[in-house]
């Protein structure tokens, strides 16, 4: 009869556990499906960073059709971006710019998933307290306004991505008043920024490929 080298009986031991453990990582989903009692796909989970603990949720309508995508990108549990969809096209997003769960930035697109406006909570209302609006990635206008009145309070316009015009409502009577925009510029209260075309829904529908799903 013969014997195992005693060598090769503790490598067989010694690599068990990995093979195990191995063995169960491969165990845990990646995705999960919830159906209705129709038998239709109506949510998804998904684990995408591999640490057994779900990150992203995709939510579908009757149709099959993708109606809302939660993803937390730092992995805290929480959804730190939403986007909304209509007849399985993006159209808006929200954003909890610090990780915290607490939205304050809001993102609407066109036809062409272009970001038009964007809106972002200054002042940690939870309500957009500065509106800015794009035209082929350009701003083109900014209006801060009061939470509690919402009328704009300063309305700043754009042209070639510089500032142009400002106008102010310093005496709260509904009535802008014109400034310079070098004075207001030197402030440094409020820089818009140039959006890259093709940014925003198709930056994120890059991160959520999954656009629809249709069970057999």
């Amino acid at each position: 009869m013969k014997h195992r080298p005693k060598s090769a009986a503790l490598l067989f031991a010694a690599l068990l556990p990995l093979a195990a453990a191995a063995w169960a990582y491969c165990q845990q989903p990646v995705a999960s499906f919830y159906y209705d009692e129709s038998g239709h796909v109506i949510r998804q989970e998904q684990d995408t960073n591999g640490d057994g603990k779900m990150d992203r949720w995709i939510y579908y309508n009757a149709k099959g059709q993708t109606e809302r995508v939660e993803q937390d990108s730092n992995f805290d549990g929480k959804a730190d971006i939403v986007i909304y969809y209509d007849a399985g096209k993006p159209v808006r997003q929200e954003i909890a710019s610090k990780n915290d769960g607490q939205i304050d930035t809001w993102l609407y697109l066109n036809a062409k998933g272009e970001v038009e406006r964007k809106g972002q909570d200054t002042d940690h209302s939870g309500k957009p307290s500065l509106w800015i609006y794009y035209e082929n990635g350009q701003p083109v206008r900014s209006e801060e306004v009061g939470t509690a009145t919402n009328v704009a309070r300063r309305q700043v316009y754009y042209k070639d991505g510089k500032i142009s015009r400002v106008e102010e409502d310093t005496q709260g009577n509904g009535k802008p008043e014109s400034a310079e925009p070098s004075i207001f510029a030197a402030t440094k209260s409020f820089a818009a920024k140039r959006i890259p075309a093709g940014a925003g829904a198709r930056t994120w529908s890059n991160f959520f490929p999954m656009a629809s799903w249709s069970p057999d």
